[in-house]
């Protein structure tokens, strides 16, 4: 009976002992289970606090990029201003140390060809210190190797281009005669006069320097090819006769338009010339340096109008004027003075006479 009570104080051991090892396992395991959902509950935070941290993190480096490129550039244009800077400098320096040499010559007198600058050196790029008139006498001393001459001017030496200086004076225009005057019909309609006038500004300064005469004079300043169509032609038409001369000098103030200019004066001349008067037409004359046109501009339109125009007589007034000397008003370079007005008017009446 004993041992069988001690059989069944044993198996009940052992069971005692299986039941408390299961039951430490299953709190094993659900030690682990409770570690693993712990661990899974705090993982999403730790995620999000690193999510929130990168965007803060990027943006502190686009910052940087941004701050990096905006030095960057304000360097380049720092290097930049001040390479244009020195250029620029440069620039004035070497204008500054315009090399030339001048040889010496024995002294002698020359004559202005048309108002012309005095500078300090034998270029355009020398400073201007004053002015020479049209026909002023002054005395040569040397021969700049730029071309120009050295002049005494006062009590200093001073440079003159040579292309204004010419060892003769300045001829004194000589009057002429002028054609009898025009007179008007009992209708009010003018009688045709022996000579008609038609241009621009030029023209027109001309006849207030010429005084009173019997050309009929029909001039505008700042005209061109529309207004000879439109204004001067009906104009002209009640003088246009047996007998009567036509003087037509346009084109300085709208050059460009020379195939307008080719066309028209061709029809007109034809009308006029079939009607018994004969056309001349003008060169445009030359000019210095001015806000309006160039001289380079007034060569071409005459070169370009002589090849085109048919039916006119041609007055080459702007060789005349290269060759016999002319002035414009001071500071003004395009239109001319009251001496170089009447030369023109005298040398139109001698081409028609």
């Amino acid at each position: 009976m004993r041992k069988i009570k001690g059989k069944k104080l044993l198996i009940l051991m052992v069971f005692m002992l299986i039941f408390t090892g299961c039951g430490k396992q299953e709190e094993t395991v659900e030690t682990k289970e409770n570690t693993v959902v712990l661990e899974t509950e705090t993982e999403p935070e730790q995620v999000e606090t690193e999510s929130e941290t990168e965007p803060e993190t990027e943006e502190k480096e686009t910052e940087e990029i941004v701050e990096t490129e905006l030095q960057t550039e304000q360097e380049s244009e720092s290097v930049e201003v001040e390479t244009e800077t020195e250029t620029e400098e440069m620039t004035v320096e070497e204008k500054e140390k315009i090399e030339y040499t001048v040889t010496q010559v024995e002294e002698v007198s020359m004559y202005a060809a048309s108002s012309v600058n005095v500078r300090q050196g034998p270029s355009t790029d020398f400073e201007r210190v004053g002015a020479l008139k049209a026909g002023q006498e002054v005395k040569v001393t040397g021969e700049a190797s730029t071309g120009w001459y050295e002049i005494a001017y006062g009590e200093e030496k001073a440079y003159v281009s040579n292309k204004y200086l010419q060892s003769e004076p300045i001829p004194v225009p000589v009057p002429v005669q002028q054609p009898e005057a025009a007179s008007s019909n009992n209708a009010g309609v003018p009688v045709a006069t022996n000579v008609v006038l038609i241009g621009d500004s030029r023209t027109a300064e001309m006849k207030n320097c010429v005084g009173e005469n019997s050309c009929v004079w029909i001039a505008e300043h700042s005209k061109g090819i529309k207004w000879f169509v439109s204004d001067a032609v009906p104009t002209a038409d009640p003088y246009i006769t047996q007998g009567t001369k036509v003087i037509i000098n346009l084109g300085a103030n709208d050059p460009e338009k020379i195939d307008t200019y080719i066309y028209t004066i061709s029809e007109v001349a034809a009308n006029w010339t079939g009607r018994g008067a004969t056309v001349y037409y003008a060169t445009v004359g030359p000019c210095h340096e001015n806000p309006y046109h160039t001289n380079d501009e007034a060569v071409n339109f005459n070169a370009a109008l002589q090849n085109g125009v048919s039916g006119v007589h041609w007055i080459d007034l702007y060789s005349y004027m290269v060759n016999n000397g002319f002035a414009t008003r001071e500071g003004d370079g395009f239109h001319y003075d009251t001496p170089t007005y009447a030369g023109i008017y005298s040398y139109y009446m001698s081409c028609i006479n």
